[in-house]
């Protein structure tokens, strides 16, 4: 039988949260804030045309990194709530068997 800690899952769910998921989360604010346009970048006629064009490419990046992270913190909270549901199992099997030992500790074989 596989044993699972609660704590250790936890502990997971945390490092997924803050580590990587961070990380993530601060790209996908940046690409959802910088904007591309500017005439001395592009010339007077280009300007009109390729910050446009390139803020497509950016509202794209930001929608997925923006997923991407809602995903990463998704698993996060799923991790998380996997350790309570195991944790709650252990406690109400452990009240169980207390209250078998108790009922057996009555009779005698």
């Amino acid at each position: 039988m596989v044993k699972v800690d609660p704590q250790a899952l936890r502990d997971h769910a945390s490092r997924l949260a803050n580590g990587p998921m961070a990380k993530v989360k601060t790209a996908a604010d940046a690409a959802n804030t910088v904007r591309l346009g500017d005439t001395d970048a592009y010339g007077i006629v280009f300007a009109q045309v390729v910050p446009p064009v390139l803020d497509l490419f950016l509202d794209d990046a930001g929608a997925a990194l923006t997923s991407a992270d809602d995903l990463g913190l998704g698993f996060a909270l799923a991790v998380n709530d996997t350790a309570i549901q195991h944790l709650a199992a252990d406690q109400e099997v452990a009240a169980l068997f207390d209250e078998l030992g108790r009922q057996l500790d009555g009779h005698t074989p």
